[in-house]
């Protein structure tokens, strides 16, 4: 059984960059890809790391973050700051929660 320990990547590891590259063209004549291939038959957490790429490949479309609500800026700010303010500041009107009436 091996070391737990051990079961990190290691200075010898090809990057993630470079597996991805190998991943996308894994049957070039490439120096580098044979050097990968060999890696990958030995290296139990490199060949956990392709698999996982391999699987769920990268993002490449740009995501946009939408905006944070007012009232969830200024909660999450005192939090960081570890005080709360007044209730009152943190109350939200029914017309953004998109409810009409009372909430009870």
């Amino acid at each position: 059984m091996k070391n737990p320990r051990t079961y990190s990547k290691q200075r010898i590891c090809p990057s993630e960059q470079h597996l991805l590259q190998y991943l996308s063209a894994p049957l070039s004549s490439d120096e580098n890809a044979k050097e990968i291939w060999q890696h990958l038959r030995g290296c139990d957490f490199c060949g956990a790391e392709a698999a996982l790429l391999s699987k769920y490949p990268v993002q490449t479309e740009k995501v946009t973050t939408p905006k944070m609500p007012e009232a969830l800026r200024v909660l999450a700010e005192a939090l960081l700051a570890n005080h709360l303010p007044p209730i009152a500041s943190l109350t939200i009107p029914n017309e953004k929660l998109g409810v009409s009436g009372p909430i009870h």
